[in-house]
């Protein structure tokens, strides 16, 4: 199976939910300049940078989680080696959403996969535009290609955002998930 093929299965895996400004150029303020070809952008209510246009992606829902749903919508854009997607979700009225149970679901998605073995991750509570987030960073064997990514939760009342970045395990893949997520910004509206 190709790298961008299993990229993209394994980021929409990722994305099943479970029950500050900056100047151009700049990756969200982190004092880091962009890699050449990325972008500041703004996606689903959040600003960040990326290697491109984003793109409507599809993800199957099982149809309980779809039942606990009102709204969701996912964008990704693909490079040969990295994929970076952000999902929203807006839960109905009066559903009870964890922020730290919805980034442990991320990772249970993952590792439930048929394929997927050698899963390690790791939690770091963080913050974005002061609201409270959740770092989490993922390697795992894949159809015999060893992948790495970071998913960044963010909830804000009833609405989830995970922003993703899979990739191939190494420097190039931790480098861009560092340059996305610290860019990450809520949209002011």
């Amino acid at each position: 199976m190709r790298m961008r093929a299993i990229l993209h299965r394994l980021a929409a895996l990722a994305a099943l939910p479970a029950v500050g400004g900056c100047t151009p150029g700049d990756a969200g303020g982190s004092g880091r300049a962009l890699p050449a070809g990325w972008e500041r952008t703004e996606v689903l209510g959040l600003t960040l940078a990326a290697p491109g246009r984003f793109g409507l992606r599809t993800i199957e829902l099982p149809k309980d989680v779809e039942a606990t749903l009102e709204e969701m919508q996912s964008y990704s854009v693909r490079t040969d080696s990295l994929e970076v997607a952000v999902t929203r979700g807006t839960y109905l009225e009066g559903l009870p959403v964890e922020l730290m149970g919805s980034a442990r679901g991320a990772v249970e998605a993952l590792r439930s996969h048929p394929g997927v073995s050698d899963m390690t991750y790791s939690h770091a509570q963080t913050e974005v535009s002061g609201v409270p987030a959740v770092r989490t960073a993922w390697q795992n064997r894949f159809g015999g290609h060893h992948l790495q990514g970071e998913i960044l939760t963010i909830l804000l009342g009833r609405v989830l955002w995970q922003v993703e970045v899979t990739g191939g395990a190494g420097e190039t893949t931790s480098e861009a998930a560092s340059t996305v997520l610290e860019s990450v910004r809520i949209a002011p509206r």
